[in-house]
């Protein structure tokens, strides 16, 4: 896209994998005008094999049993498979137990200085949750099912970052709203959470992020209302002078 390149390399290194699918999306134009045709006529296949991408299954697996070595790149290999091959490739992962050495990579990154890992983990989970197999909604079903999935969600409210904690009260409602199962475990969870932390109530990380949010929110719309209250005394002002003028010139005229 004509970028300087310290841009791409911030682009690269800070964005999930979602959120570069979305920029290819939104480019998508300008991005196949800049390619060669031999270069259109590869499927993802070949170009994952171009970038050294590997499609067994085992190879993640063992990649995922070391977890002191799996790297943030890693995790976007994996969810990139999953969103381009769906549920096939996501159901021989969960036979070999990849969600669960997923969800046990969180207690090795929730500290982290950077929160980059403990995002893209979140982005993999996400796309797992999104994953469909006609109607049924196969991801969520692999979560819920999962004994670990979702109360090694809810410990991520320990990160006490605003972009991890929109993401988990993005994934615990989709979790709530689709599985009357999932609901009980993500309360179980909270409870457990609370429980664990000597929070006063289960709804206390949720608002507690939330509150810089609305906060801002309503700082906003406060401004908003401020700038068009000024404008319209102005226009008030206007109508009023613009009487008077009228009333004098009638005046004048009788």
């Amino acid at each position: 896209l004509g970028l300087p390149r310290a841009k791409i390399d911030e682009l690269v290194r800070t964005q999930s994998f979602v959120a570069k699918m979305e920029i290819v999306r939104e480019n998508e134009r300008e991005i196949n005008e800049m390619i060669d045709d031999d270069q259109k006529r590869y499927t993802p296949v070949n170009e994952h094999v171009a970038r050294n991408i590997n499609h067994d299954v085992m190879h993640w697996i063992r990649v995922l049993r070391r977890p002191q070595t799996v790297a943030v790149a890693d995790v976007t290999d994996i969810c990139s498979l999953i969103y381009e091959n769906g549920d096939t490739f996501l159901s021989q992962l969960v036979h070999e137990q990849a969600l669960t050495l997923l969800v046990a990579l969180i207690p090795y990154h929730m500290h982290d200085a950077d929160c980059a890992f403990t995002l893209e983990l979140l982005q993999c989970l996400k796309v797992i949750c999104d994953q469909t197999r006609g109607h049924d909604k196969i991801g969520l079903h692999y979560i819920v099912q999962d004994a670990t999935a979702i109360q090694g969600i809810v410990d991520l409210f320990d990160v006490n970052d605003a972009q991890v904690s929109l993401l988990i009260i993005k994934l615990l409602s989709a979790i709530c709203w689709h599985s009357p199962q999932g609901f009980e475990q993500v309360i179980d969870a909270l409870e457990a959470y609370t429980e664990n932390t000597d929070e006063e109530c289960i709804w206390t990380p949720i608002v507690r992020m939330l509150k810089p949010m609305i906060a801002d929110i309503s700082n906003a719309v406060h401004a908003q209302y401020k700038d068009e209250s000024r404008s319209s005394n102005v226009l008030d002002d206007d109508y009023d002078e613009d009487e008077d003028e009228l009333t004098r010139m009638t005046h004048d005229e009788g």
